[in-house]
């Protein structure tokens, strides 16, 4: 009978010794032997007469170690879900194992050990009131609500041609000429993607006026490559020598009036719930907050991770680890399995406490939630558009269901949210209002610690890499 007998190293490491007997894999064994025999051809041999000890001798090993391999998996992970062993990471094999010497003409039980890592036990500390954490909320300015109630409002507004101003906010068209270069060109740019520089310049000018201006400041953050083929009407291979300036004659200036502010109009832009322009402004300030509260809640939540791994600190089986990391990264020396185990930590630390307070919250997931997940993502890319596409949107889900990538991506999310929401009942939340601008701000300072913690960890394992290829080249 097959067993699995558990020896402690210490509180964090164990060996599983894995015992699969002949009793077990025999039957299976002699099944598939009986399908290769029935389905061989071999010469001197009619298809399913071949001699059972041929089919044996030439088949029997990889058959026999993929049963194997398969017996040792069930029986090790049946054993980790019987006996509720919280791990880090996987099983890997230990090193005083030995590759199976597989004995096809004498049936015998096989035994493999398997080193694993334990999490460490220990009571969570800062799930309680007394823990404060600030959940930013975007304050929307009257400014800000008026010009998106303006924006809004212009949609059924009317374009017109300026006569001669230039005022802030029109489309303007400009022309150059260089006869010497061969360069004729004319284009429009939006008043808010202009450069501030261009648009001073404009206000200052008419239409039918010229200005001499560096195409690469026209616009902001456009490069070069752009710069030449839009606003000089260049081909990409055009690699000649240009003068940095040009003279830009300003051809016209548009803008669009602002429609009468009827009910009628406001009932085509907002809604038919909406009656006045306050109540416009009141709903766009809602929705401005809405469109901002997964930006503040990821910020929230990156918060509670760092306080509760900084009031929560244990030791981790780092060797394990390592080791772990050379198994599954081939060629990844001693020196930078012990650098991505470093880099590495944050995201080890975190795996053990979400892993620990999934049980202590008994956070769930169900095959639904999973398919919710996927349609929200795919109606994401659609734009929220589901009308005349249900058959087409859930024949997407059943293929994504099918991608392991897809479904742990979904599954992770989906555990994200309910562990935020978990812990946030624990907790005492501050709402503390913040403009646009400072929020984004604490983003592009997260999303810069993240990038700074992924880039460590990639560099380790590149620098594995690298490594081995250089003992491949010595070789």
């Amino acid at each position: 009978m097959s067993n699995v007998v558990k020896e402690d190293i210490d509180a964090l490491n164990a060996v599983l010794t894995v015992t699969v007997s002949k009793e077990n894999y025999l039957a299976k064994f002699n099944k598939e032997l009986a399908k290769y025999k029935d389905k061989a051809r071999m010469k001197g041999f009619r298809q399913g007469k071949t001699p059972e000890s041929l089919v044996r001798k030439l088949y029997g090993k990889p058959i026999l170690s993929e049963i194997l391999d398969n017996e040792f998996q069930h029986q090790l992970y049946h054993y980790l879900d019987d006996n509720k062993l919280n791990l880090i990471g996987s099983p890997i094999l230990s090193e005083e194992t030995d590759k199976l010497d597989i004995n096809v003409e004498q049936m015998l039980d096989y035994t493999m050990k398997f080193d694993i890592a334990l999490q460490p036990d220990f009571e969570i500390d800062g799930l309680n009131k007394i823990q404060v954490f600030d959940h930013y909320e975007v304050e929307v300015s009257d400014e800000t609500a008026n010009k998106e109630f303006d924006d809004a409002m212009k949609t059924l507004g009317e374009r017109v041609e300026s006569a001669a101003e230039i005022l802030a906010g029109d489309l303007v068209k400009l022309e150059v000429v260089n006869e010497e270069l061969g360069i004729e060109n004319e284009f429009s740019l939006e008043w808010d993607s202009m450069s501030e520089d261009l648009k001073s310049q404009l206000l200052n000018s008419k239409i039918g006026d010229t200005l001499n201006l560096d195409p690469l400041t026209l616009e902001e953050g456009r490069d070069e490559a752009f710069s030449k083929r839009y606003f000089l009407g260049l081909e990409a291979d055009d690699i000649r020598e240009l003068p940095a300036t040009f003279d830009f004659k300003i051809s016209s200036a548009s803008r669009v009036v602002m429609p009468e502010i009827t009910e009628e109009n406001l009932h085509k832009v907002f809604g038919e719930e909406i009656n006045t322009q306050e109540e416009a402004l009141a709903e766009i300030k809602k929705a401005f907050k809405r469109q901002h509260v997964p930006m503040a809640d990821a910020i929230l939540f990156r918060h509670f991770q760092d306080r509760l791994m900084e009031l929560n600190q244990f030791e981790l089986p780092e060797k394990f680890i390592q080791r772990f990391y050379q198994v599954n990264n081939d060629g990844l020396g001693d020196e930078q399995a012990k650098k991505l185990v470093e880099s590495s930590r944050r995201a080890l630390n975190w795996d053990v406490l979400s892993s620990k307070m999934s049980r202590k919250f008994n956070i769930s997931i169900s095959e639904n939630e999973i398919r919710k997940e996927l349609m929200n993502t795919i109606l994401g890319y659609l734009g929220g558009q589901m009308q005349g596409m249900s058959d087409f949107i859930m024949d997407w889900v059943e293929r994504m269901m099918k991608e392991e990538k897809s479904v742990t991506e979904a599954q992770n999310r989906v555990f994200s949210r309910k562990l935020h929401q978990a812990i946030e009942q624990e907790v005492s939340i501050n709402t503390v209002l913040v403009s646009e601008e400072r929020l984004k701000e604490i983003w592009d300072e997260l999303v810069k610690s993240a990038k700074t913690e992924e880039e460590a960890e990639l560099a380790a394992l590149d620098a594995g890499s690298e490594d081995a290829a250089e003992v491949e080249t010595e070789a």
